[in-house]
């Protein structure tokens, strides 16, 4: 379970995936390096990630959604994952680009809508006991009838 503190943290970065620690930690009335040790153990102990996510439909495709969770393999045995709280400087080492650059691009595709930022957690730290999600695509006039059969569907 969660404390107070870092209950702020997590929903900070559903906010605002990449803000600053030093902003974090005025807000929550702590260190940047106190946020920067939580945010470390939250990822280690309790799998919370950020990840930098392309947003398909802004750049002409399909959006499907599939969600598969599996862990088998420790992380270290397979190396550190590059999600959404990767500092400028390894980004800047994985693409070759300047650190000015993957900067500047980074803000152009999150202020277009190209990307943005998503928060995974295990939604047990918050202490809830089951996480589900729905999505439906329904036309305007047939809201009430969706809203009617949803109501309908037995457990």
């Amino acid at each position: 379970m969660l404390d107070g503190m870092e209950r702020g943290l997590l929903q900070t970065l559903q906010i605002a995936g990449r803000v600053a620690f030093s902003l974090v930690g005025e807000v929550l009335g702590v260190s940047d390096r106190t946020i920067a040790r939580r945010y470390a153990r939250l990822r280690a102990e309790s799998g919370v990630r950020v990840s930098g996510v392309v947003w398909p439909e802004a750049v002409g495709r399909q959006l499907w959604r599939v969600r598969v969770r599996v862990r088998c393999v420790p992380e270290a045995a397979v190396g550190p994952s590059m999600d959404g709280r990767v500092g400028f400087r390894s980004l800047s080492a994985a693409t070759g680009w300047s650190e000015a650059t993957v900067r500047r691009r980074l803000a152009e595709l999150r202020a277009s809508g190209v990307v943005y930022f998503d928060v995974d957690f295990d939604p047990v730290l918050l202490g809830l006991r089951a996480s589900a999600a729905l999505w439906l695509s329904v036309a305007p006039g047939e809201s009430a009838a969706a809203g009617r059969a949803l109501a309908e569907t037995r457990r």
